[in-house]
């Protein structure tokens, strides 16, 4: 414990950590988006592995927002961060089906919460969930919205 706090003076300093490491996780997913997308088969599987990762991370991005609304630094590091992460994921969607979009932050928002969400009720409800039924349904919900007509 007391190494612990050489290296953490504070529990806030753990979260900074932690998210920094989250972010930074899944922009490496984001960064291999493209190469997935072309394919069904290939987003299935790239969004089976989004998944994975918030095996390990779903957690942190539980509890950031709790920690963001009782710490101002908190908030705005992590806002930062999701926003670049939301605009560099749906810049990437959107490019898979040809497409540009005047707010791709948006767009990443939406799928980011689909992963986090769908992430936190398949842990909560694991015997009454299909993980690979809902990932199919996910990586559908994200081709269709890539491949969307023009509005």
């Amino acid at each position: 414990r007391a190494s612990f706090y050489t290296y953490f003076p504070s529990k806030r300093e753990v979260l900074l950590a932690v998210g920094a490491d989250s972010a930074s996780t899944s922009q490496a997913l984001i960064d291999r988006f493209a190469e997935h997308a072309r394919t069904r088969g290939g987003l299935r599987a790239w969004v089976l592995e989004f998944q994975q990762q918030l095996d390990l991370h779903g957690p942190f991005a539980m509890a950031w927002p709790v920690a963001a609304m009782e710490d101002e630094d908190i908030r705005i590091a992590g806002m930062r961060r999701y926003s670049v992460l939301c605009r560099n994921l749906g810049t990437a969607i959107m490019a898979s089906g040809g497409k540009t979009v005047d707010d791709p932050e948006s767009v990443g928002l939406i799928v980011m919460a689909m992963f986090e969400r769908v992430w936190r009720y398949g842990e909560l409800y694991r015997e009454a969930v299909d993980r690979d039924a809902v990932v199919m349904q996910m990586a559908h919900a994200i081709w269709g919205l890539a491949r969307q007509p023009a509005s």
